[in-house]
């Protein structure tokens, strides 16, 4: 629904589970993400990524956990924000799933605890969480109060539609 004229349009998206690769347990790839077209053949799909826009620090093995480097630029993301950025909440539940594939029901609603982002995007601290390639530290409690710790990293080749989510999870004791 749009807000602004109460108009209804289709969304339409293509995301593929891409499997597992470079210690990520599931990783999402979108090649659309869009309002659908109304003109019919509008829009290719077929647009390979261009793996070569995106930066190296991007690329291979998941981290582990955040490293201690002031080299690298890291955000805490603050509580008014976890609460107006609610897609930050989907991404735990991407990292949620990349550990237990099925029926999440049973381990909602969680409460966020802690989210630092990871990017080597010059922007300033406030728009680190918009970056287009960043890692994203979570720390969150589930149903029954078992803290998980989920890991999500977002690169973009740059073009419309293009994203890449890749994600891990660990649940502590």
């Amino acid at each position: 629904m749009d807000p602004i004229n109460n108009s209804i349009h289709t969304f339409q998206t293509l995301v593929t589970d891409a499997g597992y690769n470079n210690k990520a347990r599931l990783i999402l790839v979108t090649k659309i993400c869009r309002i659908k077209p109304q003109v019919p053949g509008m829009g290719d799909a077929t647009v390979f990524w261009d793996l070569d826009a995106i930066d190296d620090f991007y690329k291979g093995e998941m981290p582990d956990w955040p490293p201690n480097d002031d080299k690298l630029q890291f955000y805490e993301v603050n509580e008014l924000e976890l609460r107006d950025n609610e897609w930050l909440h989907l991404y735990a539940e991407v990292a949620l799933f990349s550990e237990w594939a099925d029926d999440l029901s049973a381990y909602m609603p969680f409460e966020m605890k802690k989210v630092v982002v990871q990017t080597r995007e010059d922007v300033e601290s406030s728009m680190k969480l918009m970056s287009r390639n960043a890692i994203f530290y979570m720390s969150f409690n589930i149903r029954g109060g078992r803290e998980c710790r989920g890991i999500v990293r977002r690169t973009s080749d740059g073009r419309t539609g293009h994203m890449c989510l890749e994600a891990r999870c660990w649940i502590d004791k």
